[in-house]
Formats: structure tokens, C-alpha cells, sequence
């Protein structure tokens, strides 16, 4: 395997489902929706004064994203295969053609017609 790059990301997938042998109850770990509000509160502060102020703005759109990924991924956890698929493939779509096939193998082309509506992520 090559170094990791921009261009040769490491990707590290791991669902709510993996996690969930870590621990129940309030020691339980921060996933699935207890994860969600908190990810919620951190992307919606101001940049400003912290590190992701460095950030391009192509880089801040692949962080969100990358939280339209991992709500993808809480859906087909929660079993509801089509809207996770329609969620992931609207993002991924978003991504360079180096990401994509990091992530899935290929490089896919957006459908208008697939995309999420407008407004909030799905959860």
C-alpha cells in the first residue's frame, strides 16, 4: 500500500452496530443518536479562532460530507437500505473521483432525481 495522501486516502469505517460491544447504558460510547446532537452543536460553530479556519472551502464542504456519509450509514444500520443509499450516492457524487474510489471502487454520477431534499440531514 502506498503512503497516505490526498490522493491515497486511509479510510476507516466503522459503524454504530461495531461500537455497540463497547458498553450499554450511561458509559455506553458517544454513538448513533447520542452522537448526533453533539456533531450537530460542533459543525454548527463558528470557525473562526479554531483550527478549521485553515480549512478551503472545498475542504469544509468534504467535512460535511463526510456527516452526510455517516448519517448514510446510521440508516442502514437503522434498515432503511434505500434511503441510506440515496443519501450515501448524493454525496459521494460530491467527492473527487480519487475519493470515490477509495470509498467504493468506482466513480459514480449524481441523478437529480436521487438527491435528499433540501433543508436538514437526515437523521
Amino acid at each position: 500500500m502506498g503512503r497516505i495522501s490526498r490522493t491515497w486516502p486511509w479510510l476507516e469505517l466503522i459503524t454504530p452496530l461495531t461500537q455497540q460491544e463497547l458498553g450499554s447504558g450511561e458509559n455506553a460510547p458517544l454513538v448513533e443518536s447520542r452522537l448526533a446532537p453533539v456533531l450537530d452543536k460542533i459543525r454548527g460553530l463558528r470557525i473562526t479562532g479554531s483550527a478549521l479556519v485553515a480549512l478551503s472551502p472545498r475542504e469544509l464542504e468534504r467535512r460535511d460530507l463526510g456527516a452526510v456519509l455517516w448519517r448514510a450509514s446510521l440508516l442502514a444500520c437503522q434498515e432503511r437500505r434505500e434511503e441510506s443509499q440515496r443519501v450515501a450516492q448524493h454525496a459521494l457524487a460530491k467527492l473527487p473521483a480519487e475519493l470515490q474510489l477509495a470509498v467504493i471502487g468506482r466513480v459514480i454520477e449524481e441523478r437529480t432525481e436521487e438527491a435528499p431534499p433540501e433543508g436538514e440531514l437526515p437523521r
